[in-house]
Parts: structure tokens; sequence; C-alpha cells
């Protein structure tokens, strides 16, 4: 009877040095998250130990040592590293997850970070709610349509890394009534589908 072998998986070394430990790999993957994720960390290498930090720094073999998912509610980076008896350490793996600090609803709405950050990482961005200082007026009140385009940031003063009302009107859809309905300095909670402006 013959032997048939589909799959062989060789590890070997060169120059008489030791093999190296699998990097470790991250799941779910790094990104922005609307919600808290449990992250799971693993390496290829059987019976290898994954050391961690959530606190920027390189791991070590004084780090913590991984056991169960690594409950992540709020903005971290975690490193690992795989050690193993006969292996050469792994390379250090990092993976960043932002966690939006709110749910972009009426009750809880975004902060001007919090609606960027969805938008660079194109999640949570329908039917939204988000919440800043209006620090700019981009378009003056149009009589005819009863809007007004303006910016808001997190403290009515940044030029940068803030959002933009485009053609924003009143709660339900009201048409403004005059250009004194939206002031810089106004606090503001805006409703919609957030875009990256194409320029």
């Amino acid at each position: 009877g013959a032997v048939r072998i589909w799959d062989i998986e060789v590890t070997y070394s060169t120059s008489g040095s030791s093999s190296t430990c699998a990097t470790p790999t991250f799941s779910p993957a790094a990104g922005t998250y609307t919600s808290a994720q449990n992250v799971t960390i693993s390496t290829k290498t059987e019976g290898a130990t994954i050391y961690y930090t959530t606190d920027g720094n390189d791991p070590t073999t004084s780090s913590s040592v991984y056991s169960s998912a690594i409950s992540v509610s709020s903005t971290t980076t975690i490193k690992a590293m795989a050690v193993a008896s006969g292996y050469e350490n792994s390379s250090v793996a990092s993976a960043a997850y932002t966690i939006l600090e709110h749910a972009g609803t009426e009750a809880d709405p975004y902060t001007v970070a919090d609606a960027r950050a969805a938008i660079g990482a194109n999640t949570g961005l329908a039917n939204v709610y988000a919440k800043g200082i209006v620090s700019g007026i981009v378009t003056a009140f149009d009589p005819y349509y009863g809007n007004i385009s303006y910016n808001i940031s997190a403290d009515g003063l940044t030029n940068s890394d803030q959002l933009q009302s485009y053609r924003g009107m009143g709660k339900g859809g009201y048409s403004f009534n005059s250009a004194d309905d939206i002031q810089v300095g106004d606090i503001v909670v805006v409703y919609g589908t957030l875009k990256k402006q194409k320029r």
C-alpha cells in the first residue's frame, strides 16, 4: 500500500543557528472599532509562550504571559513576542486598536475625534450624531435653501482636525431662518453620514 503525503511543513535552521518562533498574530486585526474588542493572540510555533504589553513598550520575558483574550475597551496598542525552548525569540508584533469613545447616537454622539477616526477607518459612518463647537462658517446663510455650511471642532478654535456640516439645516431638516442661527462658538450636535471630503 502506498502512502500519500499531501502537505509537508519543514522547520529548519541555517549555519547551525536555532529556528525562530513564528511571529504572533492578532484577532481581530488592528483597526478602529465602534465597541470594545476581545483580542486573541496566537503563534504557529507549537508550545511557545507569548509575552505581551499594552503600555507601548516592547515585551520581554518579564512581561505579562498571554493566557486568554484581552479585553480592549479604549484605544490601546498591544505588542507580543513568542518564546520557546530551542528557538530564537520571535519578532515583536504590534497591533493598534482605536475604540471610539462614544456610540454616535443621539443620546451619546461622537466627538469630533471619534467621527474623524470613523472616517479614516471607514466604519460607523451612516446615520450618526456628532457633537462639537462651531469653529468657522464656510458658506454663509442661503435664504433660498435655508442652509449654512460650517465647521465644528473640539474646542471651537482649532482650524484642523475638524468636521464640516455641509449645507447644514435645523433638526428634522427644517430650514434656518437667518445667519444668526449658527454662529462661531455655538455647541451643536449634527446628524448625517460621515464622508471624506474630496479635494
